[in-house]
């Protein structure tokens, strides 16, 4: 008989747990969806030939999608920060 640790458990547990996706999951979410629309709009733009203003588009909305997630990160790390978890 296989038994899992209990550490495995409670770290799944937590991964599908509400607090998870109400914050860090969200971020992450972000994080993937920017990186794969901005190497989208990098690899259309480069063989489709579009205008430089077009590509740019892509970068500016990938930089914004980032600078969201790194709030997001910062709040979660100073929530966790100011509540005296390790």
């Amino acid at each position: 008989m296989v038994r899992k640790n209990t550490n495995v458990i409670k770290r799944e547990r937590a991964f599908f747990s509400n607090e998870f996706w109400n914050s860090s999951g969200h971020a992450s979410l972000v994080i993937f969806f920017t990186m794969t629309f901005w190497l989208a709009g990098q690899w259309l733009g480069g063989n489709r030939g579009w205008a430089f203003e077009i590509v740019f588009l892509f970068d500016s909305i990938a930089i914004l999608g980032f600078i969201w997630s790194l709030f997001i990160a910062l709040k979660i790390w100073n929530k966790k920060h100011s509540s005296g978890d390790s």
